[in-house]
């Protein structure tokens, strides 16, 4: 299991960036050298063949991996539809989905790249990290082992992004899976004087 760990952000070009996955945005209708720029030419014409192989165009609800050559392990690319179209809670679920995708693929650190996903908007930032926060969800407070083989993973944007804005929509996301996790409990638990002590902490911060 995998759970967030780190939010940060670089300016640093992905080619000076390494880690096990990269993350990329396409918007249907776009230019692939807006990706192809970004990249080494032969991770450029490894997608390329990828993207005419799979006729991958960036439609909604769709993505491709594929291996990368250098620097980064895998690259995903996700379909973000019609920009035009494109709102704050699609990029929301996106990143819920992407973290849950991280999960099941046991991935520790990853690299977003925020230029392709629109994130230098900092409305679209503060819902891309509280999606993120969402997607790593778990409640296993009754779980024998719910520490055994917990595993943390950082991401990192690279490009223009408000680190601001990010930090912001980690704390909502947070705030929703603390009260997800009241709600999880059972009423036996959940009681009055249960809730009066989590509203406690929460006002002295701890």
């Amino acid at each position: 299991m995998i759970n967030l760990n780190k939010i940060n952000t670089t300016k640093r070009p992905l080619l000076d960036l390494e880690s096990d996955l990269l993350l990329m945005g396409f918007f249907e209708g776009a230019n692939f050298n807006l990706i192809q720029k970004k990249l080494n030419i032969d991770n450029g014409n490894q997608l390329k063949n990828a993207f005419e192989a799979d006729a991958f165009k960036g439609e909604k609800e769709t993505s491709m991996t594929v291996y990368g050559n250098t620097g980064f392990k895998k690259i995903h690319v996700v379909g973000l539809g019609e920009k035009k179209d494109f709102s704050l809670d699609n990029m929301r679920s996106i990143a819920s989905n992407l973290m849950r995708f991280i999960n099941e693929k046991k991935i520790q650190n990853v690299i977003i790249d925020s230029d392709s996903f629109g994130l230098g908007k900092n409305t679209f930032a503060q819902s891309c990290s509280e999606g993120l926060v969402l997607g790593s969800y778990v409640f296993d407070d009754y779980k024998t082992d719910k520490n055994k083989d917990v595993k943390l993973v950082d991401i990192i944007f690279s490009g223009k992004i408000d680190s601001n804005a990010l930090k912001t929509g980690q704390v909502l996301g947070e705030a929703v899976c603390f009260s997800r996790d009241l709600g999880n409990h059972p009423a036996n638990i959940l009681t009055p004087t249960y809730l009066a002590k989590a509203a406690k902490q929460i006002a002295d911060g701890n």
